[in-house]
Parts: C-alpha cells; structure tokens; sequence
C-alpha cells in the first residue's frame, strides 16, 4: 500500500509541491491505517483466502473499496493531506500490486499450505485437548467453524449442511475414540 501510494503522489502530487521526489509520512501513515482496518474488517488477512483466487480478488477488491472510501472521508475531513488525484490513481495502482501479490502468494505458497475451514466431528474434550496443541503450532491456518458430538443423531444431515451451506466448510475431521495420551 505504501509503495501504491509513493507512486500515486509523486505522479500527481509532488510536482505541485515542486519536488522531484517526496515521501509525505502522514499521508503513508493515513493510507496504511486505513488499508490494515479495511483489511481487518473484510478478513483480508486469512491465509484461508489466498488458496482461492475468487476469494482473494473478493476481499481485496473489498478491502481497497472501503479504503478508497475512507480515504475520501479524510480528504473531506483533513483537506488537502491526500488530494483527490492522488486517491483516483492509487486506487488502480494498489489493486495491481495487491492482486499481483496474491496472484504470487497463491503461486508460490499457498499450494503448500493446506489451510481451510474445520468441521470436526468429535467428542469436545477430546478436541479441546488435542486443539490447544495443534493450534499453537498452526497460527491462523485453520478456522474451526464448529465441533459436532458423534454421537448427534442427525449427524449426517448437519454435515451436509455445514459442508454445502453458507460456512463452507473446507475440511472435515473426525475423532471416534480416545487418543492415546503420548499424541
């Protein structure tokens, strides 16, 4: 976002200023803040998202969309700190370069990783148990969406509806019995 940025001012905005080259660090300030919020707000920074490309263009097409409009809500607020050219070009300069980096990311990284959405369909203690220990060493790889008991009677049915419906559910694990204490 910031190289986005430099870009954008310094084709329309350093010249008024009569510079060859500027680095306004308040403006960089306001633009990343605005992106990281954004970003945060749409889940942009899932690591889910990036094995997906429809999903990844959708949340930075996202995440840009709302930092384009709060970043004309500081220029009404705060005239004048990011000027109205500036805003028009970084938008198509930063959607390049964020979906050049996701296109990279899904390239070179994302088929290794196998991240998604967990259903897991086992006992509750046993999960949580099993959890605390895998989660640690697994940060912000998987997202467990819920913990069905085996022993539900329409068990079949609700993972179809996990699975199929809204949650999507990208993998689906099970544990029956107890695992041995040394896992």
């Amino acid at each position: 976002m910031a190289a986005a940025f430099l870009i954008a001012f310094n084709l329309c905005s350093a010249e008024i200023r009569h510079e060859f080259f500027a680095v306004p660090g308040w403006p960089i300030l306001i633009v990343l803040l605005t992106w990281y919020v954004s970003a945060e707000l749409v889940d942009g920074y899932r690591l889910v998202t990036t094995v997906n490309p429809r999903a990844a263009f959708s949340t930075a097409a996202s995440a840009l969309t709302l930092s384009f409009v709060a970043l004309l809500g500081v220029f009404f607020i705060v005239p004048y700190r990011i000027t109205r050219p500036t805003l028009l070009l970084w938008v198509p300069v930063a959607a390049a370069l964020v979906l050049s980096w996701r296109i990279a990311y899904l390239r070179i990284f994302a088929q290794a990783i196998f991240a998604g959405n967990l259903l897991v369909i086992a006992d509750r203690r046993l999960f949580e148990r099993v959890w605390t220990e895998a989660a640690a060493g697994l940060p912000g790889l998987y997202r467990v969406l819920e913990v069905i008991e085996p022993e539900r009677p329409d068990l079949a049915a609700h993972v179809a509806e996990v699975v199929n419906g809204s949650l999507k559910a990208d993998i689906v694990v099970g544990f029956k019995k107890e695992l041995p204490s040394n896992c």
